[in-house]
């Protein structure tokens, strides 16, 4: 027990002595999580919306399917990655096994059924008058579109802030 509190308390000083290994660590970290979250963002944003705003056989097992991805375990996406990254795997030729590049594509996969099924979620609370109104109106399918997605921006970026939680709370080195 003793070993315990010498290991917090030294990890403690190196924390607020700013020890320029912490930093570094911590700063590819964040980076990682940021390229992770952008490129999931920039995936999963119009994949939520087309699934919300279009109607389609299997719908309904989708979103189950993005829900039940929430909590998929990081040592499965770690497995699933090295699979298809390793020498031997369908990916091996791309040299990608034990790089940085191999980290983002993990937390991708981690962080991409949390934006879209946050996202579905953001833009299912928005009203269906919304949109019904921006029609009457005369707005065609993409203004309607935008509007209800400016309605529920709030929704959306908690989504996003889930994600980068999400990534960021991964040890990727």
């Amino acid at each position: 027990m003793e070993e315990l509190w010498q290991g917090i308390i030294r990890a403690l000083q190196l924390i607020v002595a700013l020890d320029t290994e912490v930093i570094q660590v911590a700063r590819r970290s964040l980076l990682f999580a940021v390229t992770s979250c952008s490129i999931a963002t920039i995936i999963c944003l119009p994949l939520g919306s087309i699934v919300h705003f279009n109607n389609f056989h299997g719908k309904r097992l989708f979103i189950n399917i993005t829900q039940t991805l929430y909590s998929v375990p990081t040592v499965a996406i770690g497995l699933f990655v090295f699979v298809f990254i390793s020498n031997a795997g369908p990916l091996g030729e791309l040299e990608l096994l034990f790089t940085p590049a191999a980290i983002v594509i993990g937390q991708v996969l981690l962080v991409s059924p949390v934006i879209t099924g946050l996202t579905i979620s953001a833009l299912s609370g928005v009203d269906k008058s919304v949109t019904e109104t921006a029609i009457s109106l005369g707005a065609n399918n993409f203004q309607a579109t935008v509007l209800v997605v400016r309605e529920a921006r709030f929704a959306i970026l908690a989504a996003l802030i889930m994600g980068f939680g999400r990534a960021i709370s991964e040890v990727g080195l």
